[in-house]
């Protein structure tokens, strides 16, 4: 039983490409995209408690072991999985079989190496895995070829194949018929000076040359307009299903890896709409013409064929380094895409901190490794290529020495040769473009395990369905036009942040409707964990969270944010007008409300002083507005919701103090229609009207009361931060006249 190689989709999968091949050898398919969600896999890769997670989920009992030395015991079970350090990365690989002197490994990036015992102690850490079937593994899946997934997005395209087919064999019947107009000429009209027939003849094969090339003019156009619409299927398909991915999803890959799967749509078109067809109308040709130049000439076809088995050896060679290759320089692209984005979307900072050269460094050394692997990838073709050249070549000579034979010995004449030489490209091409589809179908194969790696992740209705209830079965779902009140309680919730990052431990809280609540606490606490959880974009790890006294999973996620107004600390506006802001996701917006929303957050003022008002473009993520005109139409985005839960997350830190006075005022008027306010803050001076204020720790309810009843604590955490802010307000005022 041999293990399978896997190559890693990216450069943070070398640990779930590992798992998957040992996975494979025991018989048991998972997904690279499977095993990354269970091991909790981020932008730094997977930890070894990742690890370990994740092969105990798929039934393998599995140990974490470190050898002070750095020798691998001969009697490791294999295939054991061993941690390196290649440069500042670290990295997982497979190893597959121990010798004398050296080891044999599968390296998710490189592929299947040997490595001497002195390369191996160079960047081995020491920390090795073993792993092997427990009691509850069982062994489930077979891995069907990727492409094979999407094959279904060509059944409403049928039409369009019909008459691609038709156009496509007509033009083979033309070519047959070209090949007849030559031997004609050859043999019949120039030996026997047939000077009327020859015009004749060759004004009809022009007119049929016309008809050809306007034939395949509209084959070539139906084959386009083909190959965009599966583009278009294929990139709405994606984009749609990570548009409801959960945020887990978002959290721990990077924004180019995702975009990069995109381009990967193309690729598998190529193949799908172009290939798939091709590959159909070349079996057809073969078989046809095949068996009329058999007729023709047993021995020359023979003479013919024989060239396709080196041909055969020469493409099945360069399979797997095909394979590797395409890989390698689709991880590679996806890191140099990860990085220009990054680059681009923190332009400002980079700036800030003169920061342009390092990274034009590093952008160079990633730039220059891609276009290293698409060298390589080159390099390969070219001596490919070169190779089934020179069959080529070989084989031509030896069709017209032969040939030349048989026209001596009076077996054939010397038309039947130069036509038999034409119409053998409608045989020998087919066959050759058939057994050279393996780069193209290695390159779409890759690209399809990319974008299968993130279509058949769960999307957020399917987590939560799979979610266990405490009840034991759920009741219904609660439907999206169902009414929230506001009340929100934690009943013993813990969550964490991959397999450590533990934020939230034993925490309950109780949130009554119409209530106004003040979460306050130190950088790490829990805050932004507690508004996560409140907007559905994670569910706890342990615990309930119930809204109105229902659990929080029997809500459709998207129709309880519709009635949750959420005001993020750094607030995110779309491209476009701030109308278009203000009323992104409303169907049939009232003017009234929005100019009633802008006026309670203070923003109609600023918004009426811009020359073109509400028309007025915001430029990218908003950059043409300030920080505070920025947080105040987001202030204003979610009163025009008329939310029953307000959610203000450090909503007014950017602020000044006349306008966050006036906002308060307004939440005052709130609070006695019945809306439910939450406000995060780290200022206390915003928190300090609430019904109540709960300080958190580490996860925990450290302290809860009033204002007043939380500074009456001696030695209280409240009353600690807040003395500590006072302090601080007084320097500044006491600088401040300094300065002046």
């Amino acid at each position: 039983m041999g293990l399978r190689f896997i190559s890693q989709l990216d450069e943070t999968d070398c640990g779930a490409a590992c798992l998957a091949m040992i996975s494979k050898y025991y018989k048991l398919s998972a997904s690279i995209g499977m095993i990354r969600e269970i091991a909790g896999t981020n932008t730094q890769g997977t930890s070894f408690a990742g690890m370990l997670q994740a092969a105990q989920v798929l039934g393998f009992t599995a140990h974490a072991l470190f050898s002070q030395d750095k020798r691998l015991p001969s009697h490791t079970p294999m295939p054991a999985i061993l941690h390196v350090q290649q440069g500042e990365q670290f990295h997982f690989m497979v190893v597959l079989r121990i010798s004398k002197g050296s080891i044999r490994v599968a390296d998710p990036a490189e592929g299947v190496k040997k490595l001497s015992m002195e390369e191996l102690s160079a960047i081995w850490t020491g920390s090795f895995i073993i792993l092997a079937p427990g009691p509850n593994f069982i062994a489930k899946g077979k891995a069907s070829t990727p492409l094979i997934a999407f094959m279904s997005l060509l059944k409403p395209f049928k039409r369009e194949f019909v008459e691609v087919f038709i156009a496509s064999f007509a033009l083979i019947l033309f070519g047959i018929t070209q090949f007849l107009y030559i031997r004609f000429i050859i043999d019949s009209v120039v030996g026997g000076h047939m000077q009327r027939t020859l015009h004749i003849v060759s004004g009809g094969m022009i007119v049929l040359v016309l008809v050809q090339n306007i034939l395949n003019g509209i084959r070539q156009y139906t084959l386009s307009h083909l190959g965009s619409r599966v583009d278009l299927s294929i990139a709405l398909l994606y984009f749609k299903k990570v548009l409801f991915l959960p945020q887990s999803f978002f959290d721990k890959r990077r924004v180019g890896e995702i975009l990069t799967r995109l381009e990967d749509g193309r690729k598998i078109r190529e193949v799908l709409s172009g290939l798939t067809l091709s590959a159909c109308i070349d079996s057809l040709m073969i078989l046809g013409v095949g068996i009329f130049l058999f007729l023709q000439s047993p021995l020359l076809t023979l003479l013919s064929v024989s060239s396709l088995p080196f041909f055969a050896l020469v493409v099945i060679l360069y399979r797997k380094p095909f394979t590797r290759n395409n890989t390698r320089a689709m991880s590679l692209h996806a890191a140099q895409h990860t990085h220009l984005v990054e680059s681009l979307s923190g332009i400002f900072h980079i700036k800030a901190f003169g920061y342009e050269d390092p990274m034009y460094e590093q952008a160079e050394q990633r730039v220059l490794a891609s276009l290293k692997q698409e060298f390589t990838l080159d390099v390969l073709g070219i001596t490919q290529g070169g190779l089934l050249g020179a069959i080529e070549a070989v084989s031509q000579v030896l069709l017209f020495w032969v040939g030349g034979w048989l026209i001596l010995q009076g077996r054939i004449s010397i038309g039947q040769l130069i036509s038999f030489n034409a119409l053998l490209g409608y045989f020998i091409g087919p066959i050759k473009r058939l057994l050279l589809l393996q780069p193209q179908l290695q390159g779409a194969n890759v690209a399809a395990r990319r974008l299968l790696s993130i279509l058949e992740l769960p999307d957020e209705k399917e987590i939560r369905r799979k979610r266990p209830m405490v009840s034991g079965n759920p009741p219904s779902p609660i439907s999206e036009s169902e009414t929230l009140f506001g009340a929100i309680s934690f009943r013993n919730v813990s969550f964490s942040y991959g397999v450590k990052n533990i934020a939230l431990q034993n925490f309950s809280l109780e949130i009554e409707s119409g209530e106004t609540v003040g979460i306050v606490g130190q950088s790490g606490s829990g805050k932004s964990t507690l508004v996560k959880l409140i907007l559905t974009m994670y569910t706890p790890s342990q615990g309930t969270l119930l809204f109105d006294g229902r659990d929080s999973r029997l809500f459709d996620s998207q129709g309880l944010r519709r009635q949750i107004g959420y005001v993020p600390q750094d607030p995110m506006l779309f491209s476009g007008t701030i109308m278009d802001n203000l009323i992104i996701g409303l169907e049939k917006p009232h003017i009234s409300d929005v100019l009633y929303a802008c006026t309670m957050a203070q923003a109609l003022p600023f918004i009426q002083g811009l020359p073109d008002g509400f028309a007025t473009e915001v430029g990218d993520r908003g950059a043409k507005l300030s920080g505070g005109e920025r947080q105040r139409l987001a202030i204003a985005r979610a009163l025009i919701r008329k939310p029953r839960l307000l959610i203000l997350d450090e909503a007014t830190s950017a602020l000044d103090t006349k306008t966050e006075s006036g906002f308060q005022m307004f939440l005052e008027g709130l609070r006695h229609v019945g809306t439910t306010i939450l406000i995060i803050a780290h200022r206390l001076t915003t928190v300090q009207n609430c019904n109540r204020i709960v300080v958190l720790e580490n996860g925990r309810v450290q302290e809860t009361g009033t204002h007043q009843e939380l500074l009456q604590k001696p030695g209280g955490q409240y009353r600690r931060l807040w003395e500590c802010q006072k302090q601080v307000t007084i320097t500044s005022g006491v600088e401040g006249e300094d300065d002046q």
